[in-house]
């Protein structure tokens, strides 16, 4: 077995912390740290993690990869929505890489989607009844769900038409008026299917979709050869089990569906999200199939790892493919294949583009490099002092007024990819980009806190935009309460 096929991933998640170990063409679940489900490590998202406590567990899962023959560089640590909501995510991500060697990658919610996708219909594609041509995919986790389309027409390709991220889990709970802001969201998805697609809709990391379809199954007396990987049912049955459950109390559901004393809440939250998915859905796919997987974000990992052939460039750069790090200090391409030719022209065309657009505010020309392979720097012909630098598509630096922010959020959203604030020395410049990511509507991937710009001249405005941006499910500020 090649070492490159043997490797670990730990999934940083909100209700708990995860490791599968690929070996040997093996896949084995570490399932003995149970008390990785500790309060302190995954608190409310809007709080700080535990640095000691996630160290603490990922040393453990470490030294269990390398019982399995996996080289602690070939352990890949992920994390979801707990991170991307975190304050403290700097620190702990400074902590980890310090005392392990090991980067935590933030993923998008996006590349989370897709991820978990590529994973959990690997286990089910062969099973779908009527060969759907397109997928809507529900990644119901403890912080966040994932609603997304998918094009299955093409066996050996998986493309996402659409997809959003609502910010509300196992651990939330949700009133209806919250979920009620996204169907702007679900209608464009909806739009996305014709009249002759043929539908499926599956449901992964969600323990109330799979109790509900497994007593499904039982009712009507389905054979379980295929349940462990998939149960089935049609949407309108598991729009009837959810109706159902709706008007009991935590305690009927305790009893009926044998869970533990803290487990109602998390169903009946997710039963929430659930029939709104579905709700919102029914027009559109009618009577549709509905699977459960046990597959998911991690197997999605092990394809695109594989796939990379353990080169640790190329994991990176598919890991972070849809963030766009943007600081006020001298970027470097730590996440970009540098084999990569095609990274330049793309951003050129697309700073030309963002030119055009804006009607002359601003003009941002390429600085000749004095040196090959320097970064790709741009100046505004407008304002000298306005300057945007790139190590990569992925990684950029800015410096200037509004203007500067404008170019950098405008063309990051002709890349495709989401803002994801790096590393700044001037809170002032930190501001900047924030207020011009509310202006421009670009997607952010870890948005920082309302009240650390409290000191900054541009707060107000800011306070302003985000109450505008209420009910947009990419953009979530965290304003904390005085006690």
């Amino acid at each position: 077995m090649s070492k490159n096929n043997n490797f670990a991933v730990v999934d940083i998640g909100t209700n708990s912390v995860k490791c599968v170990c690929f070996s040997g063409g093996k896949t084995i679940d570490i399932d003995q740290c149970e008390e990785l489900r500790n309060k302190n490590l995954t608190q409310a998202a809007d709080e700080n993690l535990d640095p000691q406590e996630l160290l603490k567990y990922i040393k453990e899962y470490i030294a269990v990869a390398k019982k399995q023959v996996i080289d602690a560089d070939k352990v890949y640590i992920v994390a979801t929505e707990a991170f991307r909501k975190s304050s403290n995510k700097d620190e702990i991500i400074e902590l980890i890489k310090k005392e392990t060697g090991r980067k935590i990658h933030i993923i998008s919610s996006k590349r989370e989607a897709y991820l978990s996708a590529l994973g959990g219909l690997s286990y089910i594609r062969k099973n779908f009844n009527g060969n759907p041509n397109k997928i809507l995919y529900v990644e119901a986790g403890g912080g966040s769900t994932e609603v997304s389309l998918f094009d299955t027409s093409k066996r050996s390709f998986l493309a996402m038409k659409e997809t959003f991220s609502i910010p509300f889990g196992s651990k939330d709970d949700i009133k209806d008026e919250e979920l009620a802001k996204y169907n702007i969201y679900f209608n464009k998805l909806m739009a996305k299917i014709g009249k002759g697609d043929n539908v499926a809709v599956v449901v992964n990391s969600s323990a109330a979709a799979r109790i509900l379809a497994r007593q499904h199954n039982l009712e009507k007396y389905i054979p379980s050869s295929v349940a462990r990987n998939q149960l089935s049912m049609s949407v309108g049955d598991f729009g009837k089990k959810l109706d159902d459950i709706m008007p009991m109390d935590l305690e009927e559901i305790r009893k009926k569906f044998y869970l533990g004393k803290g487990d109602p809440e998390g169903f009946i939250n997710h039963c929430k999200i659930l029939q709104y998915i579905m709700q919102q859905s029914s027009e559109k796919i009618g009577d549709a199939q509905f699977s459960t997987t046990i597959g998911g974000l991690k197997h999605g990992l092990k394809k695109e790892i594989e796939r990379a052939k353990g080169d640790e460039k190329k994991i990176a750069q598919m890991l972070e493919k849809d963030n766009m790090k943007v600081g006020d200090e001298p970027p470097v391409a730590d996440d970009e294949d540098k084999n990569d030719k095609t990274w330049r022209t793309r951003v050129k065309k697309a700073i030309a583009d963002v030119n055009a657009d804006v009607g002359g505010k601003f003009y941002f020309e390429e600085e000749p490099a004095k040196e090959k392979d320097k970064p790709l720097s741009f100046i505004d012909k407008n304002n000298k002092e306005n300057k945007i630098q790139f190590a990569s598509m992925n990684n950029a630096c800015v410096c200037g007024d509004i203007q500067a922010y404008y170019a950098i959020c405008l063309t990051a959203k002709k890349l495709g990819k989401k803002i994801n604030f790096g590393n700044f020395k001037t809170l002032e410049q930190k501001a900047l980009l924030y207020q011009a990511c509310l202006e421009k509507g670009v997607d952010i991937a870890n948005s920082p806190e309302l009240d650390e710009f409290k000191e900054c001249k541009n707060f107000t405005l800011i306070k302003k935009l985000t109450a505008k941006q209420e009910g947009n499910p990419s953009i979530v500020v965290k304003e904390k309460t005085k006690s």
